[in-house]
């Protein structure tokens, strides 16, 4: 499956209480259990769409056969919340030595992943808006398991 069924996140930020938060989520019945571990709290929440994290997003994104103008429809959870989202495959271009397509969130720059144009698809680079700036990920090296 591309679909997660479980996603645990746990943090530890300076002057908070740590997170620990595991979502199950059932796609097919439209519901994610999610329960907080540092606070013991448990609740539902009922999903409209399909629901992914930043992580499934990507590995979806992979399997699909990627084209300039298409746009992808999802919900996706961010520690306890969900937010509507729509990813449009933006353009193709270069990127190092490879041809990439270039991903992105509608209406906003919070999420960009550039995936090699090829059979793998390989997430080449990825930025995400955070609450102190950007965060990047760069794909530095690829080694030939044979």
């Amino acid at each position: 499956t591309l679909y997660p069924c479980q996603i645990r996140s746990y943090a530890q930020e300076e002057d908070s209480p740590p997170k620990d938060i595991i979502v199950q989520i059932d796609q097919k019945k439209g519901v994610a259990s999610i329960e907080n571990r540092a606070t013991e709290k448990k609740w539902e929440k009922k999903l409209s769409t399909t629901t992914l994290d930043i992580t499934s997003l990507i590995y979806w994104l992979r399997n699909q056969e990627l084209k300039v103008g298409q746009i992808f429809s999802f919900l996706l959870l961010e520690d306890t919340n969900l937010r509507p989202i729509k990813i449009e495959v933006v353009k193709k271009e270069k990127m190092g030595n490879h041809l990439a397509f270039l991903c992105s969130e509608v209406g906003s720059d919070k999420i960009k992943i550039w995936f090699s144009a090829d059979k793998n698809r390989l997430p080449l680079r990825i930025e995400t808006d955070i609450t102190i700036g950007i965060l990047t990920s760069k794909l530095v090296k690829i080694e030939d398991s044979q």
